[in-house]
C-alpha cells in the first residue's frame, strides 16, 4: 500500500493545496478525524478549526472553515471556504477580526447576520488556535 495519498483542498474561488500527503486531521461537527492512505471512502463535513496536514514526514497546521471532505482510496479533496497556513495568518488581524465579530453579533437583528457573525468568530478562532498551536511546537 501506498504510504501518501493524493490531498486537494479547495474553495469556490481557488485551490489551496494540491499534492501528497501522509495524514490529515480536521474537525467534523462529532469530533475530530484523521485520514491515512487508504481510508475508507466517506463524505464527511468539515467544522471550523485546525487542521493538521503531514507531508514528506512534517506536519504544517492550517485554520480551515466548513466545508465537506470527499475520502475515497488515493484521493482526499476537501472543498471549504478558506484554508490557511497557520505560519501566514496575522495575529493581529485575527484577533481584530475576532473583537469586531463579537461586537456585530451583539447587534445582530436577525438570523442571517447573526449566522454570518458565528460564522466570522469561529473563522477567527480557528485562526488564533492555529497560530497558537504553532507557538505551543517552538
Amino acid at each position: 500500500m501506498s504510504k501518501t495519498f493524493h490531498l486537494t483542498v479547495m474553495s469556490a474561488e481557488r485551490k489551496y493545496f494540491d499534492g501528497d500527503a501522509e495524514e490529515i486531521v480536521f474537525s467534523t461537527p462529532v469530533g475530530r478525524m484523521g485520514v491515512l492512505p487508504g481510508h475508507m471512502p466517506l463524505i464527511a463535513a468539515v467544522k471550523e478549526d485546525v487542521m493538521n496536514v503531514t507531508c514528506e514526514g512534517t506536519m504544517r497546521v492550517a485554520a480551515v472553515s466548513q466545508g465537506f471532505a470527499e475520502i475515497g482510496g488515493q484521493d482526499v479533496e476537501l472543498f471549504v471556504d478558506s484554508f490557511e497556513w497557520a505560519d501566514e495568518i496575522d495575529a493581529n488581524r485575527a484577533r481584530a477580526a475576532l473583537e469586531s465579530a463579537q461586537v456585530r453579533i451583539k447587534a445582530a437583528n436577525d438570523k442571517v447576520r447573526y449566522t454570518r457573525d458565528v460564522a466570522a468568530i469561529n473563522r477567527a478562532m480557528a485562526r488564533l488556535k492555529a497560530i497558537n498551536s504553532l507557538q505551543d511546537r517552538d
